[in-house]
């Protein structure tokens, strides 16, 4: 008989069971025929409820479940899930082209891995001469109940996995019983989980840690996309290949969206084991099922290979931010992802891909490019009018030299403007466009001297000063240099000047904020809003 239509006589039978369970007939001729094709083709196998193993008869299943379960949603709820774990491993069966037909066409190799469910072992399939990696289901210290339980979810993980195809998840080959032990047969990943990997090579810096956190993102974007989360991201479950790719390892406790994607409780729910990379949300709400658990772990991780300490503690931006080569604004989107608050990170894999590497173009032929900048044109213009308006507003009023306006923004003298903008840049590391000068500060100086003064706001056309069309961490940088206390005067309007850059900033998702005090007088840095 096969599979698909032993799956047919299984389906039949359970309808049958419900029937009875419920009031109703199954003649004994049917239950007694499906039961033996049941019993015969799963014999050795221990996947069959006990109650089809004991239960003779209609009338003896009919004593039991009644004994069992007084309501009848009990006794349909038992005998659909008793039922449905047979019909969910021959369907993952039915699903496989390549099953193993027997351990002896394979040659064991090294334990690769062990822990409370059993181990992993390296196995080489001599016919194709490759090598698979075999996670065996041998569980430790469990009662035989809690075997039986553990043993739907083992299938149950092989079977999630088998759903998925993507470069960035361990594919599965095939599932069966070695010496009546369960067993998975995978793509052997040879190489380093990220705790391994800091182990060796140390934490790396931002730049860096964006190719295994967009491919970390790519490979879960596709599992959600598959109604999938993962739920237990960890460094240990995450690994960079010998040949440079990254891989997704282990869906152990995986959990299947509602169609909505967002949050839903699941009828049952397993317990969450925890720790430091597991969303705080889910370990209050283990029966949650929300993508946006897996992007507090993705956060985890990142801050993981940017620090080499998990996240912990209220001071973890600036652990983040003294312990790594990283921006504010970089700092920003990791936080953002470790949000306590679910409703303050990213909402999926696709906006933080997007964050990290957003589209530049529409044209299919153009060439791919990475910029690291959301901040607009648009806004970067209308910054630069408003600041323009604003001062020659002042000083068609003749009132910038009284009232100060210029310690805001505009800086007094060439003098003024080279220690001004020494504070952002290395002007005498940077050229200078006139030849009678050997660097950009020298320029600007000599300028002065010559009383050959550039064009007002010139800062913001001047191309080596990238305020167009820099980072948005450089014209961030400058704005908020704006309102240092030793720039700014505070009798000067410059809380208007600061309201209204962050009423235009605000479209692209910036503000710039009081971060710190010296002297009792506020500083301002620039972050991402949350």
């Amino acid at each position: 008989m096969n599979n698909n239509d032993f799956i047919d006589v299984i389906k039949r039978f359970k309808n049958g069971l419900i029937n009875r369970a419920t009031g109703g007939d199954f003649p004994y001729v049917d239950y007694k025929s499906d039961r033996e094709i049941i019993v015969e083709n799963t014999k050795g196998k221990n996947i069959l409820p006990s109650y089809v193993k004991t239960c003779r008869t209609p009338d003896e299943f009919w004593y039991f479940i009644k004994s069992k379960f007084p309501s009848y949603t009990e006794r349909r709820k038992y005998i659909s899930e008793s039922i449905n774990d047979i019909i969910e491993l021959i369907e993952l069966k039915t699903e496989n082209n390549t099953p193993i037909s027997g351990i002896e066409a394979y040659e064991l190799g090294d334990r690769i891995g062990n822990g409370g469910y059993g181990e992993v072992y390296k196995y080489h399939y001599k016919l194709l001469d490759y090598n698979f990696a075999v996670k065996i289901f041998n569980p430790v210290f469990a009662l035989e109940e809690e075997n039986k339980e553990s043993e739907k979810r083992f299938f149950r993980e092989a079977k999630i996995l088998f759903s998925l195809d993507h470069n960035n998840i361990v594919k599965i080959y095939d599932i069966g019983r070695i010496n009546e032990k369960p067993f998975i047969r995978m793509e052997l990943v040879e190489g380093y989980n990220m705790n391994e990997f800091v182990s060796r090579y140390s934490t790396v810096n931002f730049e860096r840690s964006k190719k295994p956190i967009l491919a970390l993102l790519k490979g879960l974007l596709y599992a959600h996309s598959r109604g999938v989360i993962h739920r237990d991201l960890k460094p240990s479950n995450f690994m960079v290949t010998l040949h440079g790719d990254f891989k997704i390892i282990d869906f152990g406790i995986s959990a299947f969206l509602e169609t909505e994607g967002h949050t839903k409780l699941s009828k049952t729910g397993e317990q969450v084991a925890g720790g430091l990379y597991t969303d705080p949300y889910l370990m209050q709400n283990p029966k949650i099922r929300d993508k946006r658990s897996d992007i507090y772990s993705v956060g985890a991780i990142w801050y993981f290979l940017l620090t080499g300490k998990a996240p912990s503690g209220s001071d973890m931006r600036n652990v983040l931010l003294k312990s790594t080569d990283i921006t504010t604004l970089q700092a920003d989107t990791v936080m953002k992802c470790l949000a306590q608050d679910i409703n303050d990170r990213y909402s999926s894999c696709d906006e933080l891909l997007q964050r990290l590497n957003p589209p530049v173009s529409r044209n299919e032929n153009a060439v791919e490019s990475i910029p690291n900048h959301l901040i607009t044109e648009i806004t970067r213009e209308d910054i630069v009018e408003f600041l323009k308006e604003f001062y020659y507003d002042e000083i068609e009023n003749d009132q910038i030299q009284n009232a100060n306006y210029s310690d805001v923004f505009w800086c007094n003298g060439r003098k003024t403007e080279v220690e001004f903008l020494n504070r952002l840049y290395k002007l005498s590391e940077m050229p200078s466009y006139d030849n009678r000068f050997s660097n950009f500060e020298e320029e600007i100086i000599q300028h002065t001297i010559n009383n050959d003064d550039y064009e007002m706001f010139w800062m913001f056309d001047d191309e080596r000063l990238e305020l167009k069309n820099g980072d948005d961490e450089i014209l961030l940088r400058f704005l908020s240099e704006m309102f240092h206390p030793v720039i700014l005067k505070k009798h000067s309007d410059w809380r208007t000047v600061l309201e209204n850059i962050n009423s235009l900033l605000d479209a692209d998702g910036y503000e710039i904020y009081e971060s710190t005090k010296i002297s009792n007088r506020a500083v301002y840095s620039y972050r991402l809003k949350i």
